[in-house]
């Protein structure tokens, strides 16, 4: 886990920076995001995680899309 303030492989944590076109609201490594501890290769994660998705934070972006709150993305 990253803190903000943190840097890893080149990559300044700051929340609110973006990484691939994808907002960062904690943290990043290697363009994964890190949300509240919990690390996901390339996606964001409020730490419940389904088969065939992940619940994100509202108002993050994935893949050029506003989420929602409770919305269940593929993958």
């Amino acid at each position: 886990m990253l803190l903000p303030g943190t840097v890893d492989d080149g990559v300044v944590a700051l929340p609110g920076t973006v990484d691939d076109g994808i907002v960062v609201l904690c943290g990043t490594v290697e363009g994964c995001v890190v949300l509240f501890g919990m690390l996901e290769a390339g996606t964001l994660l409020l730490g419940v995680v389904f088969d065939d998705g992940c619940v994100v934070l509202p108002g993050t972006v994935v893949d050029g899309c506003v989420v929602e709150l409770g919305t269940v993305l593929d993958g």
